[in-house]
């Protein structure tokens, strides 16, 4: 499995994940991760899937 790239950019508690994910599974652990800091108010998700080889 790859390893996802991901960039964090968190603006007035709103977290933006920006990059590339290998699977669904990846992008809902991002987003969990993400909901569950505290002061967060919303997860904004840029994310793309990496192409299989």
């Amino acid at each position: 499995a790859m390893i996802a790239m991901v960039n964090v950019i968190v603006s007035a508690g709103v977290v933006h994940l920006w990059g590339v994910v290998d699977s669904k599974d990846q992008r809902r652990a991002l987003r969990v991760a993400a909901e569950n800091i505290p002061g967060v108010t919303a997860v904004e998700e840029h994310l793309s899937f990496s192409l299989p080889t």
